[in-house]
């Protein structure tokens, strides 16, 4: 009796703990319920009647006992087609077929039983199920639609506007698993912040971000709550996605595929046609299969009604050639020489003419500093033979030559808007998937999954460009899993534990190119960090260095999310109670090296005629050049990271 007491105090401290937590959030569920009361011809409940839910691909059974009501419940139903049936001591045996549960659905199915013996079978008709234990909102969306509804690039999340009230916000060229961002990218009724959760557990990276994309061969289907008045659902503002993957059945099943989409076969742009511009240039093929099934290992083991197991594999090759025209200093202006500044030679003082000024030669002139040019006249015609605008080398940076070969040589006319070429997106993607699902027995089961992908994302790598100076790259990694075991204590109470871990990083980077020591550049600290390109931003030519600026500094964002979700689920009468709590542990940093190398600033303020010259002056074509050529850029910084 003594044992008893103890169980029964331990059995209440255990709920006070989980009611507690109930206040502060659920863990959200994917999986279905089936409901219902079981009554005799004369409408009374008949009490300890025997019901069983069947999944018809795997067999496995979930056995329950009618309570004093005559009500059952039936929790934690993987996605699927079960056959649902009803039995009791002097009454046939009432079945049901065919029913399918979605993710999160909540079903009801009421039996009326008749007078007869067990062994006889009443099949009921195939009325409507109705889902009224629920008051969430929400659109299924089946696995016949995420095969048949076009992908782009084969994210099933990008079906999540099948839903009513869901609007997609992201960019419209960049839906595939390597866009993180873009797939959490829709607002619902107006509101953004979503959460995204594969097989129940958390699947987010930083800021909101979708970590992993199953492949659409190994999604079974995923839900949508657009309005969710369910507690468990009260992580976020947004939609609550849920995503069911598929489990191995008594069958082995496989799919493969493979998706190719090259120039020829992509349809150019509205813009592209206005402009009379041809289709970018694109590589993109994916390809990758699904196996599920039992386990069954030869002569050891055979998993059929007990164990199985689902493994995918994905690949995806993408490279994008984007036409793109910069500025770039001409090939004379690389040596100092700016004489093609002088478009009118007859009149030095023509507004065509832009003159060079020695930013070393200023005088004080009132509250101003002025200027002399490098071996221009003040007015008139320029003298034949003249040095006008040539930079005397004793007046060079040496190591500003050495940074100016790093541009590409012009392949058009003119100062500006002098340099074509195709801008490459190169974007190699992989993915594994390995899901287990065991049952022990009737009453216990557990099921738990791994998986990984990673790319590598190499951009801006213009054709034409020395030592691959303006290319950057972003590497994506995810690791990630979870493990769920389900027990049914007693007839009134189901037990079950998720838990889950998710790690997702990001590492953006320069590679290949030249250090700024290596081109004579001093005065940098020496440190690791720094030991990588400098960035120079010109006021009317195209940057020296990465285009994108977070690539010079190397950053690396790991993400890690680690949680426990217990949930308790309580029948009592005609009532389902469910107690639980979602513990979340998410732990992000933000490493970067600032720009260890230096980013400088570079325009025409010291190549100007004055102090105050006007805007128009200062940012005249070929001025930021010969400062940079002087080594007197008006700004610059360099961090020197601890």
């Amino acid at each position: 009796m003594k044992i008893h007491i103890m169980l029964h105090r331990r059995f209440i401290g255990l709920m006070i703990i989980l009611m507690v937590g109930a206040a502060t959030a659920f863990g959200q569920e994917f999986r279905g319920a089936i409901n219902g009361t079981v009554s005799d011809p004369n409408g009374a409940a008949v009490a300890g009647a025997t019901v069983t839910v069947k999944n018809v691909e795997t067999n496995i059974t979930n056995t329950v006992m009618t309570n004093d009501e005559g009500s059952y419940t039936v929790p934690f139903l993987i996605p699927g087609t079960y056959t649902v049936s009803a039995t009791s001591g002097g009454f046939k045996t009432s079945s049901r077929d065919k029913v399918t549960v979605k993710v999160d659905d909540r079903l009801s199915i009421d039996f009326v039983l008749e007078i007869g013996a067990s062994a006889e079978v009443s099949v009921m008709a195939d009325a409507e199920i109705l889902e009224r234990s629920s008051v969430t909102v929400g659109t299924s969306v089946s696995q016949r639609q995420i095969e048949e509804l076009p992908l782009a690039e084969g994210a099933p999340y990008t079906l999540a506007t099948q839903a009513p009230g869901v609007v997609y916000t992201g960019d419209p060229n960049f839906q595939g698993p390597t866009a993180n961002g873009n797939l959490a990218g829709f607002r619902t009724n107006g509101a953004g912040g979503n959460q995204i959760n594969l097989d129940g557990s958390p699947n987010l990276a930083y800021s909101g971000q979708v970590a992993f994309t199953p492949p659409s061969d190994a999604v079974q289907e995923f839900k949508v709550q657009t309005n969710a008045f369910d507690a468990q659902n009260g992580f976020t503002a947004g939609s609550t996605v849920n995503v069911a993957l598929k489990s191995g059945t008594n069958k082995l099943h496989g799919s493969a595929n493979y998706f190719d989409r090259s120039k020829n076969r992509t349809a150019n742009n509205f813009f592209n046609n206005r402009l009379g511009r041809e289709r970018p240039d694109r590589k993109y093929n994916r390809y990758g299969f699904m196996l599920n099934g039992p386990v069954y290992i030869p002569k050891l083991y055979d998993g059929k009604d007990k164990t199985f197991f689902l493994f995918s594999y994905e690949r995806q090759k993408d490279n994008v050639a984007q036409p793109t025209t910069y500025s770039v200093p001409t090939m004379k202006m690389r040596n100092g020489d700016f004489t093609e500044l002088i478009v009118d030679p007859t009149n030095i003082a023509s507004t065509a003419n832009t003159v060079i000024y020695n930013p070393f030669s200023g005088v004080l002139s009132g509250s101003n500093v002025v200027r002399t040019s490098f071996g221009c006249p003040t007015s008139g015609p320029v003298p034949a033979g003249s040095t006008c605008n040539i930079i005397p080398a004793g007046s060079i940076y040496a190591p500003a030559l050495a940074f100016l070969k790093l541009f590409p040589a012009p392949n058009q006319g003119g100062l500006t808007n002098n340099f074509i070429t195709d801008q490459n997106l190169i974007r190699p993607y992989r993915s594994y998937l390995v899901k287990i699902d065991h049952n022990f027995n009737a009453n216990n089961r557990i099921f738990g999954k791994w998986y990984h992908s990673r790319n590598t994302e190499d951009r801006y790598n213009l054709e034409g460009t020395p030592d691959s100076i303006t290319r950057g790259f972003e590497n994506r990694r995810n690791n990630g899993g979870n493990v769920d075991y389900t027990s049914t204590l007693s007839g009134s109470f189901i037990l079950d534990i998720r838990g889950s871990w998710n790690q997702f990083r990001l590492l953006r980077y320069q590679d290949g190119q030249p250090t700024a020591a290596e081109l004579g550049f001093t005065g940098i600290p020496s440190s690791r960090q720094a030991n990588i390109f400098p960035r120079f931003d010109f006021r009317n030519y195209m940057t020296l260095g990465s285009q994108r600026a977070d690539y010079n500094d190397g950053q690396n964002r790991p993400f890690d999310m680690f949680t426990v979700q217990p949930t308790l689920t309580q029948i009592w009468g005609n009532h389902t109670l469910k107690y639980g709590y979602d513990f979340r542990r998410l732990h992000e940093r933000f490493n970067t090296a600032g720009y260890a190398a230096g980013r400088f600033t570079i325009d025409g303020t010291y190549t100007a005629p004055a102090s105050n010259s006007s805007a128009t002056l200062r940012n005249a074509p070929g001025r930021d050049i010969a400062a940079f050529i002087l080594g007197v850029p008006p700004s610059g910084s360099i961090d020197n990271p601890t």
